[in-house]
């Protein structure tokens, strides 16, 4: 009988121990993959970056930042074709401008 006691305490001892290290264990589990869920949703939140060419965008023609918005989806078919339209429109009656200014001096 006394060995049925000793042992018993000791299957008992031997479980408390295994919860004590379960337990934690556990935990550590859940807040590591609380933590990657959160930053992988960071991560998809996040803003996608945007690769233009080595050329600094300020060295962009007006008809070069048109083709390039078209091209990245910014602008629909119709809506590149009416700023292009309007664009050509406008650099053909400066042009004119000039050429009317510089005839005149």
């Amino acid at each position: 009988m006394p060995a049925a006691v000793v042992g018993f305490f000791g299957l008992v001892g031997n479980l408390v121990a295994g919860f004590l290290l379960l337990v934690p264990a556990l935990a550590m589990l859940y807040i590591a993959a609380q933590l990657t869920v959160g930053v992988v949703k960071q991560a998809n939140d996040a803003p996608k970056p945007r690769f233009h060419d080595e050329r600094d965008d300020a060295a962009e023609t007006p008809a070069e930042t048109l083709r390039r918005r078209y091209a990245e989806g910014e602008l629909s078919h119709e809506e590149f074709r009416q700023r292009l339209d309007h664009l050509l429109d406008t650099e053909t009656s400066k042009r004119a401008a000039d050429e009317r200014d510089r005839l005149l001096e």
